[in-house]
């Protein structure tokens, strides 16, 4: 009476394991997170969240990246555009309405410099940080109407202060 129990305990087991490991296959062959959606263009992004982001004409310099913009649905809204400009430099520039941006668009690094500063009026925080195996990089962020935006950025600090200054005056 015990054998044929724990066979069927072993069957089902084995089928949610199959089924999990089935869930998560494409994640894992495309690189994207379970949860993560690819988008083609930045209203795309902003339709799936509802969160409002605008590029100041500046950037147009700057190209998005194959599969560079990324977002997150509700309840834990949040998107991600990553940007090449011509000369190399790397601008990714995240938002969510929460607390913090999902770990699944944005992995925070452990900084080696902050320091407090303003962008457009608003108190800001601006990040040193090195990248595991690549560049250092500068974190940006600060919080307007409720959300939070980090720009990450590869290129001089004084470009990452001017695309901050232009895309904290476009908010409301």
């Amino acid at each position: 009476m015990r054998r044929p129990f724990l066979q069927i305990v072993a069957v089902l087991l084995g089928a949610a394991a199959a089924l999990r490991a089935g869930d998560a296959l494409p994640g894992i062959l495309t690189g994207v997170p379970r949860g993560v959606v690819v988008c083609t263009a930045l209203s795309e992004a902003t339709a799936l969240t509802g969160l409002r982001l605008q590029l100041p004409p500046a950037l147009s310099v700057y190209q998005p990246i194959f599969r560079g913009i990324r977002a997150t649905r509700a309840p834990q809204a949040a998107l991600a555009v990553t940007m090449h400009d011509p000369t190399g430099n790397t601008l990714a520039v995240f938002r969510s309405a929460f607390s913090s941006i999902d770990r699944r668009l944005f992995q925070p690094l452990f900084p080696f410099h902050e320091i407090a500063i303003q962008v457009a009026g608003r108190p800001a925080m601006l990040r040193a940080s090195n990248q595991p195996g690549g560049p250092a990089v500068q974190d940006l962020e600060w919080i307007a109407n409720g959300t939070r935006t980090v720009l990450r950025f590869d290129g001089p600090t004084l470009e990452l202060l001017r695309i901050a200054d232009q895309m904290a005056r476009l908010e409301p």
